[in-house]
């Protein structure tokens, strides 16, 4: 049986981790490095090997890329799930300590989404949004993008302001969408009554 309520335990690497990012004199080889030893600190602890993925990604390393994100992956499923391979009824992201958690499998679902495998982005948003139904990350409409046979730049390049961040407005005419697709979001229109 699944656990019902998820949060992870604290990590003392973390406000190092932070305090690091807010620092400016942080060049692409010495946020390699630094993100190396956070993980040799603290294995399980995984935004440095998120910030690792973009780096190699823009080098371009795609393959060292793909690498790094299928090691945090597979630690943040082995730390959320039961025995079974069971996900846990809730992984609230108001909770700070989950955060890295659910960062890591939603870069793992856009992942999935650009390579094509919509199969497996969509299972794995599926699983966030039902765990985290006030959607703090945008689950629904990455599922709704894909439901609707978008490519991940198509949706970037439609919901992104001038600013290069999405578009509020644009967000939401694109969520009215969903409801042309209950057998997907009948259950979260229900469930999300409650934080009107």
């Amino acid at each position: 049986m699944s656990k019902k309520y998820f949060t992870d335990r604290d990590h003392t690497v973390m406000m190092e981790y932070y305090d690091f990012l807010d620092s400016e004199q942080r060049t692409p080889a010495k946020t390699e490095k630094k993100m190396q030893g956070f993980i040799t600190k603290d294995p399980t602890f995984l935004d440095p090997y998120l910030i690792l993925f973009e780096l190699y990604q823009s080098k371009p390393n795609i393959e060292k890329a793909q690498e790094v994100l299928e090691q945090a992956y597979q630690i943040a499923i082995k730390t959320i799930t039961d025995r079974k391979g069971n996900w846990p009824n809730e992984i609230p992201w108001g909770h700070l300590e989950n955060r890295h958690i659910i960062r890591t499998l939603l870069n793992m679902a856009i992942n999935l989404w650009v390579k094509g495998e919509n199969k497996g982005a969509l299972d794995l948003l599926r699983k966030l949004l039902r765990s985290n139904p006030r959607d703090n990350i945008g689950a629904r409409s990455y599922i709704l993008a894909i439901r609707l046979g978008m490519k991940f730049d198509e949706f970037e390049i439609k919901m992104m302001s001038k600013e290069g961040y999405y578009d509020g407005m644009k967000m939401m005419k694109f969520e009215e969408k969903m409801k042309d697709f209950p057998d997907e979001f009948a259950w979260w229109f229900e469930t999300t009554k409650e934080y009107s």
